[in-house]
């Protein structure tokens, strides 16, 4: 008996019975949120590459309390990398988070993202033959470095325990796909434009996380 009154606390089915039914209700109407997180994150990639990376991050995310079950949010991250790549990477993105219990939220979101940093041990070295102007070859080898922006998706689970009526805390997993149009400057000059060589390539990465955040109403 204890167990099922315990799962159902956990997922914030039992509002009315279980803990103050006053501070319940108050999250689940419409209203301003603001949730600050720390977390820790790998990703993987570019393709045809044995990249793995990993670091902490930064998140900030102010949420539009719609009705008990939706709300619109959007996102910003900033992340430091390193284990594999030496740099950071930035994302801004929005969505529709559901939440089908009180205290569970799934988060959707799309936008906009970016990476400066440079492969901590490079699998090939750049050669003359990249520095012949620019080149946009997705077969060949990753670049040593990745200076560039481009699309990101995002998937979020969260769980809060609410402290009371304006505050609440706990645990999140997130998993991305990114989309980025890496540039590599080289030291070498073009000797067709006498500017400095440089190389793009797309890159895509996939990555995932773990963090806690807490939430003020």
């Amino acid at each position: 008996m204890n167990a099922c009154l315990f799962t159902l606390w956990l997922l914030g089915v039992n509002d009315t019975q279980i803990g103050d039914p006053a501070n319940q209700d108050e999250w689940r109407i419409p209203g301003f949120q603001l949730a600050m997180g720390i977390e820790s994150f790998g990703s993987a990639g570019p393709a045809k590459t044995t990249i793995f990376n990993g670091g902490l991050g930064l998140m900030l995310r102010p949420t539009i309390h719609l009705d008990e079950q939706w709300s619109v949010a959007a996102t910003l991250r900033y992340q430091m990398l390193h284990r594999g790549l030496s740099g950071y990477r930035w994302r801004a993105t929005a969505g529709i988070m559901y939440h089908p219990f009180s205290s569970l939220r799934m988060l959707l979101s799309f936008g906009y993202a970016g990476m400066k940093a440079d492969v901590d041990h490079p699998d090939v070295t750049v050669d003359d033959a990249l520095s012949q102007g620019r080149t946009r070859d997705a077969s060949a080898a990753a670049l040593n470095s990745c200076d560039g922006t481009g699309a990101v998706g995002e998937l979020e689970f969260a769980y809060l325990l609410r402290l009371g009526s304006v505050l609440a805390t706990g645990p999140y997993i997130s998993a991305d796909l990114q989309w980025l149009h890496c540039e590599d400057r080289h030291d070498v000059i073009d000797s067709a434009t006498g500017l400095a060589s440089r190389t793009d390539q797309w890159w895509t990465t996939y990555g995932w996380g773990a963090g806690w955040m807490v939430v003020w109403r």
